[in-house]
């Protein structure tokens, strides 16, 4: 008799089993309510197994593949429509050629040598608050293309820094150094557009947003996450030694050139240098698109192109650019080993779901502003954007990042088309709900990269540190995003 598993303990079985309930019997069985429709019924459980599905383990393919599925019998989508409004619609086709570049940049390994330069330069020894400076923003930069990678190269260089300069395990410096690596590389995460995050606040958000005849402005969703990303990053670096403890004092010996003798280029080549300028300027598009006026004929032609046509160019440029006789990065390894494919299918089932529940045919909006219309509704721009992200920031923390994301944007975006049609760039709500649920730092309930730092020296000695330093983090975050995304909303 055979004795291999089958991969379910009985509890996960139970999860799946009421992931499909709720997705296929419950429209079917759950009566209509209040303005609530029977599609809208329907697409709700659609939504709830989803979501149920995605905290309790199971990913984003699973649970995506069969909402798609379940989609069919909702009334909404066709599989025409399916298709067509899923996979080819615009935001999980950003996500792929997206990543692609990432992963073309990266295999270079251009990121790596931009951070081994960065840190040892000569000016940072004997300095401790301009090495931290430096330190902390090359990883907040390397994270808006490096995801969970900046974070995992900080934690290296965390670890041969203390070496270098002597600083033992159970160090508040070496909490402070993970806790803020950790914490600005997940508020990078979501800089751009097509990082999984975005996309998936992006997906939930939009759907009311283009119901309404209004656009996302994508160029301010950028540059007001980049912006508070930063400003993050040096407040935090200011404040190592007076919050947080932290003993800087080693670092006034420390010889930064020790920490790049292991032989390892601290020079860009050219093949770095190529695909960085081709990856850049994939991500930089919609930004320079808004440098002219809207009425300008190069506007117009960089619209028709669009940055999803542009980015199928560069990919084209980098087979066909050969340095040493070899291209920069073929298409199809790039396409096989950059692209996380769940991402894509769950972009895409975000996509739709969120159309569909956004839709005046589900109810769901009604019904939405029937329970918050009068608290919301009242609220001013500066309010409801306070109230948003602090709960957002909150929840996150015990919540599922991703399912906090979608649930938050989903929510919200019924509510801000009166600041749209007011002049105010709503954007700023996406940007900020999409960085702030990424920051769950307290415990691995809120992310699951919480367990990477607690393994490292220093949080390993002291887990408990993190609900300190984690916490104080959080409400330096809410000072600064806060006023940095109404700025943005009223004047970009």
């Amino acid at each position: 008799m055979s004795n291999a598993k089958t991969g379910y303990t009985p509890k996960t079985l139970v999860y799946l089993i009421i992931g499909i309930l709720l997705m296929f019997v419950f429209g079917q069985v759950c009566p209509t309510w209040a303005a609530v429709t029977d599609p809208g019924v329907k697409i709700i459980g659609v939504f709830l197994g989803w979501i149920f599905l995605v905290i309790t383990g199971f990913g984003l393919m699973i649970p995506s593949l069969l909402a798609m599925f379940a989609m069919l019998f909702t009334g909404f989508y066709t599989a025409t429509d399916v298709m067509a409004s899923g996979f080819g619609s615009n935001v999980p086709l950003l996500c792929v050629f997206a990543m692609a570049l990432i992963y073309a940049f990266r295999s270079t390994k251009g990121d790596e040598v931009i951070v081994r330069y960065i840190i040892s330069r000569p000016f940072l020894s004997g300095h401790p608050t301009r090495f931290l400076l430096a330190f902390n923003l090359t990883i907040t930069i390397l994270s808006v293309f490096m995801d969970i990678g900046g974070m995992m190269l900080g934690f290296a260089f965390i670890n041969a820094i203390a070496n270098v300069a002597g600083y033992k395990s159970d160090t508040n410096f070496r909490r402070y150094m993970l806790a803020t690596t950790f914490i600005l590389s997940q508020a990078a995460m979501n800089v751009l557009p097509s990082k999984q995050g975005s996309l998936l606040t992006i997906g939930s958000f939009s759907g009311a947003i283009i119901e309404a005849g209004y656009s996302l402005d994508m160029a301010c969703y950028i540059m007001v996450n980049l912006a508070i990303a930063l400003i993050f990053a040096v407040v935090l670096s200011l404040i190592a030694k007076p919050v947080f403890k932290a003993d800087l004092a080693p670092l006034k010996t420390l010889d930064v050139g020790q920490l790049v003798k292991d032989g390892a280029a601290i020079r860009i080549n050219k093949r770095q240098v190529i695909s960085s300028i081709i990856m850049v300027a994939g991500f930089i598009f919609p930004v320079i698109q808004m440098l002219f006026p809207a009425d300008s004929a190069i506007y117009t032609w960089m619209g028709n192109i669009g940055q999803v046509i542009f980015m199928i160019l560069l990919m084209g440029l980098l087979e066909i650019i050969h340095v040493k006789g070899e291209p920069i990065c073929k298409a199809t390894e790039a396409f096989s080993k950059g692209v996380y494919w769940d991402i894509y299918v769950g972009t895409a089932a975000i996509v739709l779901l969120s159309g569909a529940m956004s839709s005046a045919d589900s109810g769901i909006g009604a019904w939405i502003g029937q329970i918050f219309g009068v608290l919301f509704s009242e609220m001013s721009f500066p309010l409801l954007l306070l109230v948003v992200i602090v709960v957002s920031g909150i929840v996150t923390q015990v919540f599922s990042n991703v399912a906090t994301m979608v649930l938050v944007s989903s929510v919200i975006s019924q509510f801000v088309i009166d600041y749209a049609a007011s002049g105010i760039n709503v954007a700023v709500f996406a940007a900020l709900i999409a960085q702030v649920c990424q920051l769950g730092c307290l415990t691995v309930a809120g992310s699951a990269y919480v367990a990477l730092m607690q393994a490292e020296p220093g949080m390993r000695e002291r887990p408990n540190w993190i609900f300190f330093g984690g916490s104080v983090m959080m409400i330096i975050y809410f000072i600064i995003a806060i006023p940095v995304g109404i700025f943005f909303g009223y004047v970009f």
